[in-house]
C-alpha cells in the first residue's frame, strides 16, 4: 500500500519542518518533517533535500506497517490517513490498538472514531490533550471517511488509482432532466422560428394572389 501525493502533504502540514533539530511538545528530539531518528540530535541541522528523503523513509516504514497489519482492502484515501496516523503514533502502537481489530473485522465505520481518540500525549508528566493532535485526528476521519483522494500526476506514474466519488443519483437524476429540458427547449424555439416563417410566407402568398386578381379585374 502506498500514500499518494496529497497523503504526504498531509503529513508534511501537520508534522511541519524544522531544518534544527528541537524537542517536541512530549519531549522527544525531532528534526525535518517529524523524524526522530538518529538525525535527530542536539545542535544537529540538516538541509530541505535531507528532510525529504528523512520522510521518504519514515513513509516507507509506515506503508509497510499498514501493508503488513490490515487484512481488509482499503481505497487510497483510506490507506492515506491510515499511513498518516501510523506515521504519527508508531507501528507497534498500531498493531495493539482497537482501530486495527476493528478494521480487521470489517467495522470501517468505527475507524473514524477510533481516531479521534489518539489525541493525548504525556507533557510534564501528565496526559493531556494536544490540540495539533485533534486537529491531525480531524483531517485523517474525514480522508478516511471520504475514502478518495485526489489523483496527482505522480500518483500516476506510481500506478495508484484515485477512487471517484460517490455519485449522487438524485443530483444525476436532475442534471439528466435539466439536460433534456434544454433540450426541448431549443426544439421548441426552433419550431416557432418555422412557424413564424411559414405564416409569413402564406402572408405573402396571399398577398400576391390578391394583387394578381385585381389586376385581372381591372383588365377585364
Amino acid at each position: 500500500m502506498r500514500l499518494s501525493k496529497s497523503g504526504r502533504d498531509l503529513i508534511k502540514r501537520h508534522e511541519g519542518l524544522s531544518l534544527d533539530a528541537y524537542v517536541d511538545p512530549v519531549g522527544v528530539w525531532t528534526i525535518g518533517y517529524g523524524h526522530t531518528g538518529a538525525a535527530a540530535r542536539k545542535g544537529n541541522g540538516i538541509t530541505r533535500q535531507q528532510a525529504d528523503q528523512l520522510l521518504t523513509l519514515d513513509v516507507r516504514d509506515a506503508e509497510a506497517a499498514v501493508t503488513r497489519l490490515v487484512k481488509v482492502p482499503l481505497s487510497q484515501g483510506q490507506v492515506d490517513a491510515l499511513v498518516s496516523f501510523v506515521f504519527n503514533i508508531g507501528a507497534s502502537a498500531f498493531e495493539r490498538s482497537t482501530l486495527l481489530r476493528e478494521l480487521n473485522a470489517r467495522n470501517y465505520a468505527a475507524v473514524p472514531g477510533q481516531l479521534r481518540r489518539w489525541v493525548y500525549g504525556t507533557v510534564g508528566g501528565q496526559k493531556a490533550i494536544l490540540p495539533g493532535l485533534v486537529r491531525r485526528r480531524s483531517d485523517e476521519a474525514v480522508i478516511w471517511a471520504s475514502g478518495t483522494a485526489v489523483e496527482t500526476d505522480e500518483d500516476a506514474q506510481r500506478g495508484v488509482i484515485a477512487e471517484p466519488p460517490p455519485v449522487n443519483q438524485s443530483a444525476a437524476q436532475s442534471a439528466a432532466g435539466l439536460s433534456v429540458g434544454g433540450v426541448l427547449s431549443v426544439v421548441g424555439a426552433r419550431a416557432t422560428e418555422s412557424d413564424a416563417a411559414l405564416y409569413v410566407f402564406v402572408g405573402l402568398a396571399l398577398a400576391c394572389a390578391a394583387y394578381l386578381w385585381v389586376k385581372r379585374s381591372r383588365a377585364a
